[in-house]
């Protein structure tokens, strides 16, 4: 991302204090702040991309080991992305952090919290983070459930009061973020492409996290538990028009509710629910392709009563209407 001066949109700052709280009340626009002192050097720049979202970007070289006070501020979820560099950070309680190159942390916290970074003399220091109020992922343009979310994040919307946990970065998040870096958003579309940028940067970070909270999960479900969860597939998969009830399924298999609910998606990468609509919109989209059922034909086939429910889920999930769909598919036949 290329380091400008800041226009009249924006605030320009030398050195402000890590531990001032004021870098995350923008309204508009962005901080520009120039780091040049005994400590460190580089820039800090954060812009505020929509309602709720905020793009920090920390780019330095560190002059001096000493200890860095840093403030987390309160009720944000924070993506934070070491591009470059590693670093250690203290926690208020004493414990100690690893922020390693290509980690991805998730932190949340109920009050703003100070925190001392540590990094070696001559360090290299290149950190993105997204930050952003926690039902800002159930809004456009996310619109995703709470079931969706991977657990760090059900935690908060639960009302866990402090959640900080590390996860790895994939190739495409990587990509996207330094992609992010080497743009230059100077010219008219800078914004709108920041934006764009952001929620996709965004949407890698929760795909990473959901594949390695699957993974990690997965390690501690037993072979009877594996030969459980294959069974209530198969049983979603045959009645899928009218599946069995979670508690109908606990009653078959055997298994307690909040167990079944968590083999199932470490298994799969899907709640149950989330399963059997996957199930129903791609009998959707065959029968839209290969019959002659008009659209609220189709929603009755695949189990919904109200045909508008089934166009509010099935644009939802493809980002299209069911009739929309349909035309374009009767158009690629007829070519």
């Amino acid at each position: 991302m290329s380091d400008h001066s800041a226009d009249a949109a924006n605030t320009a700052k030398d050195n402000l204090p890590f531990t001032d709280s004021s870098r995350f009340h923008l309204g508009s626009g962005r901080y520009h702040i120039r780091r040049d002192n005994e400590q460190e050097q580089g820039f800090e720049a954060i812009y505020q991309l929509q309602p709720g979202v905020l793009l920090r970007v920390m780019d330095l070289t560190i002059l001096s080991g000493k200890p860095v006070p840093l403030l987390s501020p309160a009720k944000r979820l924070m993506f934070n992305f070491k591009v470059r560099g590693d670093h250690q950070v203290e926690f208020p309680d004493g414990t100690m952090g690893a922020i390693t190159e290509g980690s991805l942390w998730f932190n949340y916290n109920d009050e703003e919290q100070e925190m001392l970074d540590i990094c070696e003399s001559g360090e290299p220091f290149l950190l993105v983070s997204m930050l952003c109020e926690p039902d800002t992922l159930m809004l456009p343009p996310f619109e995703l459930e709470a079931a969706q979310l991977p657990e760090v994040v059900q935690k908060v919307l639960e009302g866990q009061s402090l959640v900080t946990e590390g996860f790895s970065m994939g190739p495409e998040l990587l990509q996207s973020l330094r992609m992010l870096l080497d743009s230059d958003t100077t010219d008219s579309v800078g914004r709108p492409y920041l934006r764009a940028k952001s929620v996709e940067i965004l949407c890698l970070a929760l795909r990473d996290i959901l594949q390695q909270e699957n993974q990690r999960g997965q390690a501690h479900i037993s072979k009877r538990e594996q030969q459980k969860m294959s069974e209530a597939r198969r049983l979603l998969q045959k009645q899928w028009q009218n599946p069995p009830s979670q508690d109908e399924l606990v009653q078959l298999l055997g298994i307690g509710k909040s167990r079944l609910k968590e083999c199932f998606k470490w298994l799969f990468g899907y709640s149950i629910s989330d399963y059997v609509m996957r199930i129903r919109m791609q009998q959707a989209q065959q029968l839209l392709t290969e019959s002659n059922l008009n659209v609220s034909q189709v929603a009755w086939e695949v189990g919904y009563e109200h045909p508008c429910n089934f166009v509010t889920a099935f644009k939802r999930q493809f980002g299209m209407t069911p009739k929309a769909f349909q035309k374009a598919g009767r158009e690629r036949q007829r070519a």
